[in-house]
Formats: C-alpha cells, sequence, structure tokens
C-alpha cells in the first residue's frame, strides 16, 4: 500500500504521456557518485551564494546544484531540499491486507492528519514538486484528502497515492478527485482473480473494487484523461503465478502503467514477512520465469510494466536519506517509505517541534546518512533488498 520506491514513480507511457521521474535520468547518476573527500566543507561554505542566487536563477536548478555539491561529500550534510516526499495523511485503514504490518497501525492514538497540519508540513518545503500521500492507512479514508491534493496543485506540486480502491465507487468521490488537481492515482490489485484477491486484501470485495475502478476510469476518460492511472502489484510468492493475468486485467481497465514490486517487512526486523517475497533466494527462478511470462503479455497488449531485474543492481542501491523523507501522521520525518514508517523505530525529529530545516541536517539524520555509506548500516535497513541494490 505504500507504494514504489521512490526515484522511480513511474515511466511515461506513449509520446503524449506526461512526466513521472522526479529527477529524470541524471538522479541515477548523481546519487550514486561516491568521491571522497572533505568537500562538505565546501558545501558549507558555498551554501549562502547559493541561497542568494535563487533571485538570479530557477529555484529548483539551484536545488538541482545544492544536490550535485551535496554528493560529493561524505558528511552527512544535503544542501538539497527535497523535491520529493511522502507525507501519511491517516493510519486508518478499512482491510486488514496480509501484505501490511498490522501492529504498526496501532502505534498512535494519533490517526489521521487535519488540513491545518498538512498545509504547515507542506509550506516548509519550497522547492516541492512530487508529492506522495500514500501512508499506512487507506487516504481516501481521511475527509480532507481532496483539500490536501487541490491545496498541493494550487502550488504546482504533482500528487499522487495509492488507493484499495474500496471507496473509489462512493458518489462523487471519482469526479472530486480529478477535479481536484490529482496528478497520478495508484490502484493497489494484489490478484486477478477473487478468490486470490480476497485471501490478501482481507476484508475487499474483488468485484466491487474492480467495479469501482471501472467508475473512475470512466470519469477520468470523459474529463479528458488528466489523471495517469496505475496498478501496483506487491509480489509474494502465494500470488507470483498472477502476475500474467494482472497484465490481461491492467489491459482491460486501461491503465497507464503496472509495477510488479517486492513485499518488503516494514518494521524494519527481517521477520516472517520477507520470507513470504516473491524475489527471495529460494524462489528466485520462479520469480523469474513469471516475471518473463508477464512482460512477453506486455508487450504483446501494448501494456507499460515495471519489474525488478531481480539482481543486483546500482541503480537501486539505496540513497533515499539523502534526497527524500516519509513524513508520519504524528509529523515524523523517518527515511523512507519501506523499513522506515515507525518513528517509535526511528524518527529524526518532528515537525511541530522543529521546523524541517532543523531537521534535514540535524544530528540524527546525518548520522544515519553516514551509517547507511558505511560498512555497518543501520539496523533498520540490514534486512532490506534495496540496500544492496535489490527491489
Amino acid at each position: 500500500m505504500l507504494g514504489a520506491p521512490v526515484g522511480r514513480f513511474a515511466k511515461p507511457v506513449g509520446a503524449n504521456a506526461p512526466e513521472l521521474f522526479f529527477f529524470g535520468p541524471q538522479r541515477n547518476i548523481m546519487i550514486h557518485l561516491a568521491i571522497p573527500g572533505a568537500l562538505g566543507v565546501l558545501a558549507v561554505f558555498l551554501r549562502p551564494i547559493l541561497d542568494k542566487s535563487v533571485i538570479l536563477m530557477d529555484k529548483f536548478l539551484v536545488n538541482l546544484i545544492k544536490l550535485i555539491i551535496s554528493k560529493l561529500s561524505l558528511g552527512g550534510y544535503v544542501l538539497f531540499k527535497p523535491r520529493y516526499i511522502q507525507l501519511e495523511p491517516t493510519i486508518l485503514c478499512n482491510l486488514r491486507c496480509t501484505t501490511c504490518n498490522q501492529e504498526i497501525k496501532k502505534r498512535s492514538e494519533k490517526r489521521t492528519m487535519t488540513l491545518d497540519e498538512f498545509k504547515y508540513i507542506v509550506d516548509q518545503f519550497k522547492t516541492l514538486k512530487y508529492l506522495n500521500l500514500t501512508g499506512y492507512g487507506e487516504p481516501l479514508l481521511n475527509e480532507h484528502i481532496f483539500d490536501m491534493v487541490k491545496y498541493a496543485a494550487e502550488k504546482k506540486i504533482k500528487t499522487h497515492f495509492a488507493t484499495n480502491s474500496t471507496m473509489l465507487g462512493k458518489p462523487g468521490c471519482a469526479q472530486t478527485l480529478i477535479d481536484s488537481g490529482l496528478y497520478s492515482l495508484i490502484f493497489s490489485i494484489d490478484a486477478a482473480d477473487k478468490k486470490t484477491f480476497e485471501s490478501i486484501r482481507v476484508g475487499a470485495n474483488f468485484d466491487n473494487v474492480i467495479s469501482n475502478i471501472e467508475t473512475f476510469q470512466k470519469a477520468n476518460r470523459e474529463a479528458g484523461q488528466p489523471v495517469m492511472t496505475q496498478i501496483y502489484f506487491v509480489a509474494t510468492q502465494d500470488n507470483l503465478d498472477q502476475i500474467e493475468a494482472m497484465v490481461e486485467l491492467g489491459a482491460k481497465l486501461g491503465v497507464d502503467n503496472i509495477r510488479i514490486q517486492n513485499l518488503y517487512d516494514h518494521s524494519g526486523e527481517g521477520g516472517e514477512c520477507l520470507k513470504r517475497a516473491a524475489y527471495s533466494k529460494n524462489n528466485l527462478q520462479n520469480a523469474r520465469e513469471a516475471l518473463g511470462k508477464a512482460a512477453a503479455k506486455a508487450k504483446e497488449l501494448a501494456v507499460k510494466i515495471e519489474r525488478s531485474p531481480l539482481g543486483p543492481n546500482w541503480q537501486y542501491v539505496c540513497r533515499m536519506p539523502f534526497y527524500y523523507v516519509y513524513i508520519t501522521v504524528e509529523g515524523d520525518v523517518t527515511p523512507c517509505c519501506l523499513q522506515g514508517v515507525d518513528p517509535r523505530v526511528v524518527s529524526f525529529g518532528n515537525l511541530h517541534q522543529k521546523t524541517f530545516d532543523e531537521i534535514w541536517n540535524g544530528p540524527e539524520i546525518r548520522a544515519f546518512r553516514k551509517a547507511l555509506r558505511s560498512k555497518n548500516p543501520p539496523p533498520i535497513c540490514k534486512s532490506c533488498p534495496r540496500l544492496h541494490g535489490l527491489v
């Protein structure tokens, strides 16, 4: 439900498709620069110059220059301000999916973010271009979600979120989402048949979910398709045989993109959850065969599909805390949406107690960045496939 690992949200579909990269090809070069040296000192001296140059240059270009300088430093200090963040609107959910750690939803009495809290947080990100409103709950259970999307859209921020689609069929929901200025909507579907789907998405009705998606797609087409739509399929050993059929379902529903992603352990403990992951070592051959069939079917049906390379890939080696943050419903700033969604496990600071600028280069996150680049990464990262370039 949390969506794809940031940095690779989706690829454009067709010549006229809207831009979905928030860094583009240059991200893969910059994020993996590993030039050692004490250039952090240089970065500190250059910061005032770059900040002042905003009046002469586009603020996003200045931010990009800051990122390049920051990647040359091993001190954990980052001049670059995030262009992409993930903000959790609620931890309320109407399902009990087997791919989610249900205990994390019980972590706090604070269940939903208010509109004022949302605005206060978003207003602190002056260079923000992309906003993911997916958290450890169903975004549509936050009564302010439409106003949140509209507020971001008015600031020229491209906003997307993932939904379990159980509420999309409510009267007016689809049209209100489209009118709010939503950039992309992700349908979380983990199986193409009723029995398997309902065994994973406990509490959902497969037929109703598909009907709700069709309702949204119809409204979107009638509005000129302003919202890009995608399917995210969380692959486990229980539904690996569904991937090829999922491509066929995606084609039938008319989505722009299908992303097949691995199961992650959101507790950061690397427990029983990871043993069910589709791309685990003991299941790699089965995963390759299933993804191969899905790719062939996607080519046949002219459907865009994103899938894992199923092997170490330098493009995916984790550098999330250097360019992105996950912000919980409580206002805690954490490193990612994969292992860092529980502020009881890791938090760099709370935005209701400190400003983002104070947290972004505070001692907690700088120590985390340095550890991530060392031979002894943070404990929550050790069980994460992305640390080793696996997705």
